[in-house]
């Protein structure tokens, strides 16, 4: 038989918040979920950047179940569209789907995004290839159009000499030179404990902008409501393993901080380097 969801949009940032434990189990069976989809990213990130009247966040159910969900937000300029929540510091925009349920969750969200957004237009930006959304897209009976967003390099999960290997010869080789200086100087690491976290995030921001001053800097990590952000989303990611925290000691002094950020198939390194952005983009409108 095929079963029967309900569907609900949740426009009540309370409401967003009390579905933690749910959105924790449904993305734990979403295998193509990034980090940037986690209850904790989203909710700290509306909590900075959200906007009253604006949380559009479109949920499916089985039973008391969550078997898909679309976090998203409404903006009304240039043109009233639905776009994901994390903005413009989250790498990735994307919906949840429960491998588990297959096409009718997938058939259900579609119904149930064309219902929410009207005559607006659902423009999902940094699409990592692969990612749910592109189920959605291809079942959308509406207008559509995929269009470009930022190119990204990703990284095998190989150990570092292996990755070294790949690397032209001349370019290998001061690579390694690299390692061993690090290695010579003592530089040890450390994986910071969840009760460190909230302080290590603030040295990693700190770190960064010793780094990048003088230069041209995202002015965004250095505001206050992006030092929120981070330290009120990671400490729950890294007690649930979805980050890990390492800092890099000299003679007992950080000299750099790691954070880590995890998925199934994903991981995220954001340091005291720059943070950029990747995906395809998908609009949709009915």
């Amino acid at each position: 038989m095929t079963p029967v969801y309900s569907t609900e949009l949740v426009t009540d940032a309370q409401q967003f918040a009390e579905l933690a434990p749910a959105w924790g189990r449904l993305y734990q069976r979403s295998g193509a979920a990034t980090p940037f989809q986690s209850h904790a990213w989203l909710h700290s990130w509306w909590l900075s950047y959200g906007r009253t009247g604006r949380l559009r966040l479109l949920v499916v159910r089985d039973g008391r179940e969550l078997v898909a969900a679309a976090p998203l937000m409404l903006v009304r300029s240039p043109v009233p569209s639905l776009v994901p929540l994390g903005g413009a510091i989250s790498d990735y925009g994307d919906v949840l789907l429960d491998d588990e349920h297959g096409e009718p969750a997938v058939a259900a969200l579609t119904e149930g995004l064309a219902s929410a957004a009207r005559t607006a237009l659902i423009d999902f930006r940094e699409v990592r290839p692969g990612g749910a959304v592109e189920r959605v897209y291809d079942r959308w009976r509406g207008p559509r159009r995929r269009v470009h967003d930022s190119l990204c390099l990703e990284l095998p999960a190989v150990p570092m000499a292996d990755l070294v290997a790949r690397l032209p010869s001349s370019k290998a080789q001061r690579v390694r030179a690299k390692l061993r200086k690090l290695t010579a100087l003592g530089v040890e690491r450390h994986v910071v404990q969840p009760d460190e976290v909230d302080g290590a995030l603030r040295r990693l921001l700190e770190l960064h902008q010793l780094q990048w001053q003088g230069r041209k800097v995202t002015t965004e990590h250095l505001q206050t409501r992006f030092c929120e952000h981070l330290v009120r989303s990671v400490g729950p990611m890294v007690r649930s393993g979805d980050a890990v925290v390492t800092e890099f000691r000299l003679d007992e002094d950080v000299v750099a901080v790691d954070l880590t950020l995890l998925s199934r198939r994903l991981a995220g390194v954001i340091s005291t380097g720059r943070i950029r952005g990747c995906g395809s983009g998908r609009r949709m409108s009915r």
